[in-house]
């Protein structure tokens, strides 16, 4: 009775052994990388650009608009299969779609970049969801510009830099106006004193400063830096 006793723990044993690998590549499986890249624009031409993002576990888009001028570079960290659009004479096309491999890559917009069948799937897939998504919850469309204009707010433009001259991560959160949902839209970058990033809200936007990312839920500390209004157009914002 004893030896089939042991037999069996011993065989339970085993099967926890095998099992828990599996529960852990599992649970990794579904955690969504981020990764830190860069745009740069070093034609002498502006270029504008859509950055788009889906959650397929919320239903909602994060993302916003961002204007290139000559020469410049953009940094900032986004979740792996994030979606680029370029701005051409025919509309928005997209660019190129994050992948896990582009922890530290800088992509530069005079240059095609490769686009994988399965990423052109599940951007077509992400585009679709966002659709049926907006016409089920217009107010969460987060395409700022549309948001403003719906609620007939104009869009500020300021401009955001960092107070110490080293580079430091900061994490900006920005809570839209008219929602009362916590709405995800906002930056994380390296800011320092000669760092000058220009931003665009609608009027009403309250801006937060936050100890961690701010996609972390509603657990990460915020501090309330300004609310936007018409006054804040061309100011300069220091973090």
């Amino acid at each position: 009775m004893k030896n089939a006793l042991k037999s069996i723990l011993a065989c339970f044993a085993m099967l926890l052994l095998t099992l828990s690998p599996l529960t852990v590549f599992s649970q990794q499986k579904n955690e969504v990388k981020w990764v830190s890249f860069t745009i740069s624009n070093p034609s002498l031409k502006s270029k504008d650009l859509d950055v788009r993002y889906f959650d397929p576990i919320t239903k909602k888009t994060a993302g916003y608009g961002l204007h290139l001028g000559p020469l410049q570079s953009h940094a900032d960290n986004k979740p792996v299969g994030t979606r680029i659009y370029l701005k051409n004479w025919d509309g928005y096309q997209l660019a190129f779609v994050l992948s896990a491999d582009d922890d530290g890559r800088k992509f530069n917009l005079d240059k095609a970049h490769e686009i994988s069948p399965e990423q052109r799937l599940q951007a077509v897939r992400d585009e679709e969801s966002e659709k049926k998504a907006a016409l089920e919850n217009p107010d969460e469309d987060d395409d700022l510009g549309a948001f403003a204009k719906r609620h007939n707010v104009p869009m500020v433009t300021f401009t955001v830099a960092g107070k110490s001259l080293l580079k430091r991560q900061v994490h900006v959160r920005a809570q839209l106006p008219f929602v009362n949902e916590r709405t995800n839209n906002g930056f994380s970058r390296k800011l320092s004193s000669f760092s000058h990033v220009k931003v665009s809200y609608p009027a009403g936007t309250k801006i937060y400063l936050c100890d961690g990312p701010y996609w972390n839920s509603g657990n990460v500390k915020e501090t309330l830096l300004l609310t936007v209004d018409t006054e804040k157009v061309d100011y300069l914002i220091k973090i």
